[in-house]
């Protein structure tokens, strides 16, 4: 009997002891009150992640970074219609994109000046 008293009050004491203070965050929405947030309040990347792997992260100088845009250098942007983020196609560096979305060559003879 002593033996289940005391595994109760060392079970009861772990879990207050380090459970979090406050609201907790639900999957099925939350009632904010001024200054809930979600993030870190130390120097650590806020991550997302899907199937335990890393889709995107806020950095903790604010910049966001999305991993499937990563190693692909500088570009352009662009959305589809559902919002999806995707690199913009580029061309080479005798082309110019035009008004329509599309790269085609430099002509001077399309300008007058």
């Amino acid at each position: 009997m002593k033996q289940i008293f005391a595994l109760v009050v060392a079970f009861t004491i772990t879990t207050t002891a380090f459970s979090q203070a406050g609201q907790k965050w639900s999957t099925s929405g939350n009632a904010n009150s001024n200054g809930d947030f979600i993030g870190s309040t130390n120097n650590q990347p806020l991550i997302f992640k899907t199937n335990n792997t890393i889709r995107g992260l806020f950095t903790s100088t604010g910049s966001f970074q999305l991993t499937s845009l990563a190693g692909l250098g500088f570009s352009l942007l662009q959305t589809d219609a559902s919002g999806t983020i995707s690199k913009f196609p580029m061309s080479n560096a005798n082309e110019i994109l035009y008004g329509d979305g599309v790269w085609r060559p430099w002509s001077h003879s399309k300008w007058h000046f």
